[in-house]
């Protein structure tokens, strides 16, 4: 199939979704942009967990974009104007785009829990 058809299909799922689903359209194109980010970021993974992190990117993103967006508003508090918010749609980016790599990242860590304690402590590094 053509990349550009399946960008395509992509896209019109998208603003299907965020039309049925009573979602923002700025948060399903901000986690649609964000998993896409992720995946053309990741390239030791096979197809199908490609795809299976691609779903878990899209949906967190739009889960957590208002948390994301408050965070960052937070953050860049000192450089914004006061009253002004961070869209939901830059919050579903980001939390997107990173959901999976933070995921992946605790997995990885809870695999040896002692290793964490033995570098509290001032142990091996």
């Amino acid at each position: 199939m053509d990349p550009s058809v399946t960008i395509d299909i992509a896209a019109a799922g998208t603003g299907l979704s965020a039309r049925l689903g009573g979602l923002q359209a700025s948060v399903a194109l901000g986690a649609f942009a964000g998993a896409i980010a992720f995946i053309l970021a990741s390239t030791e993974l096979s197809l199908v967990r490609k795809g299976l992190f691609f779903l878990i990117s899209f949906i967190s993103g739009i889960l957590c974009a208002r948390f994301a967006a408050d965070l960052l508003g937070g953050a860049l508090g000192a450089w914004m104007p006061v009253g002004t918010r961070v869209d939901p749609g830059v919050g579903a980016l980001l939390s997107s785009a990173l959901s999976v790599k933070i995921l992946l990242w605790s997995i990885q860590r809870a695999g040896d829990p002692l290793a964490a304690l033995t570098r509290l402590k001032g142990g091996r590094k």
